[in-house]
């Protein structure tokens, strides 16, 4: 992502990754959402924009160890059912719904 982007985005591309088994390496700019959600769940390297040394870091990680590759890979794709599936839209809007429901 461009240092220069002040809003934040989740780009489609990464959904493609995440189908395909693939792990997320990539760098945005301070306080986006997206470092939190691959990181935290394993899906991937994401760092700030600037932090070349640890990006590349990442890179070598991901390109000499391929059991690591694949784990995250697997991790990527489980974020994406339990994140960005149908079911996981429609168990969410559901949730909202009962919450406005029960507030009526």
């Amino acid at each position: 992502m461009s240092a220069n982007h002040t809003a934040h985005n989740f780009p489609g591309k990464l959904l493609g990754y995440m189908v395909e088994s693939l792990p997320i390496l990539g760098s945005v700019n301070k306080g986006n959402d997206l470092l939190d959600l691959v990181n935290d769940n394993e899906a991937g390297f994401i760092h700030f924009n600037g932090e070349d040394e640890n990006l590349y870091s990442s890179a070598e990680k991901l390109y000499f160890d391929e059991s690591l590759r694949r784990k995250i890979g697997e991790n990527a794709k489980q974020l994406l059912i339990n994140q960005f599936s149908v079911n996981s839209a429609a168990k969410h809007i559901e949730k909202c719904l009962g919450a406005f429901n029960e507030n009526t």
